[in-house]
């Protein structure tokens, strides 16, 4: 649906409370049912579904108006309303694929609204997971549709980002692709979309919220902003280094860095900063 970073398949987005998902969600689902460009990158025309479960009309309607997508040419196919998986809800996906001329692209906002209560049972969560997504992840694929589930992110700090996602390891095990968004706990935090998949290659824009347009607005590649910004902090310690030194000395090592940025030895950013000054040097 989005080159090349949205595939065909079960896809899975995940953010905190109020990091403005289901906004980007209905903006997305528009982008795709009239063609026009999401985060800075290509999209496929084609048919569009938006499941928005947590909303009433009333709601979606203004969003929709506040998005600026009221006088678009085309729309997407809009509900408040669907069954749960496994009891419906697949055969009422298959029916909109079948109606509509082109499908490419169905969002259900959120997992949870679509989650049957869970029955006793001997399997483990991983197990109950894997069966419950297994008949849409296999409708998605059959299709060549791409159909975006809605989830959230824990506060719990995971060595492996992913893993913030709530549910089992069965839920990011049965998905084609996943997407992380993150807003920023404070007001000067960078707001982030990151994503990985069996199909896309791993990516992370750093992105920035628009409080006039109700979208993410591109800023570009995380990871090369992040090692600009890394190296700027760099120069500017060794300047102070060099300025504080009588001899002037031209060598600096990694921990005169930390001292001068605050940063302790064994800490991630102590890496990022050796890692840096190394590539540094040997460029």
């Amino acid at each position: 649906a989005v080159k090349p970073i949205l595939p065909e398949g079960l896809v899975l987005i995940a953010g905190r409370p109020k990091a403005m998902k289901s906004w980007t969600a209905l903006h997305l689902c528009y982008c795709v049912e009239n063609g026009i460009d999401f985060l800075n990158h290509k999209v496929v025309q084609g048919n569009a579904l938006y499941l928005s479960l947590e909303d009433s009309k009333r709601r979606l309607k203004d969003r929709v108006y506040k998005l600026a997508h009221d006088r678009r040419g085309r729309h997407p196919t809009t509900d408040v309303e669907a069954p749960y998986l496994g009891f419906g809800l697949e055969e009422d996906l298959q029916r909109w694929i079948d109606e509509v001329a082109d499908p490419r692209l169905i969002v259900i906002d959120t997992l949870a609204r679509v989650k049957p209560r869970a029955k006793k049972s001997s399997g483990t969560a991983y197990d109950l997971d894997n069966e419950l997504l297994r008949n849409i992840q296999k409708l998605a694929i059959s299709n060549g549709v791409c159909i975006v589930l809605i989830s959230h992110l824990s506060k719990t700090q995971t060595d492996y980002s992913f893993d913030r996602i709530t549910g089992s390891a069965g839920l990011q095990g049965m998905t084609d692709a996943m997407w992380l968004m993150d807003r920023g706990d404070t007001e000067n935090a960078k707001a982030s979309i990151s994503g990985r998949g069996r199909d896309i290659n791993d990516f992370a824009y750093q992105v920035k919220w628009n409080d006039l347009t109700f979208k993410y607005e591109w800023v570009g590649d995380k990871v090369e902003i992040e090692r600009n910004e890394n190296r700027k902090q760099i120069i500017n310690a060794m300047k102070r280094l060099y300025e504080d030194d009588k001899e002037k000395n031209l060598e600096v090592r990694p921990n005169q860095v930390y001292k001068i940025l605050e940063v302790k030895p064994q800490s991630k950013e102590a890496k990022n900063i050796a890692r840096t000054m190394l590539r540094m040097a040997e460029g």
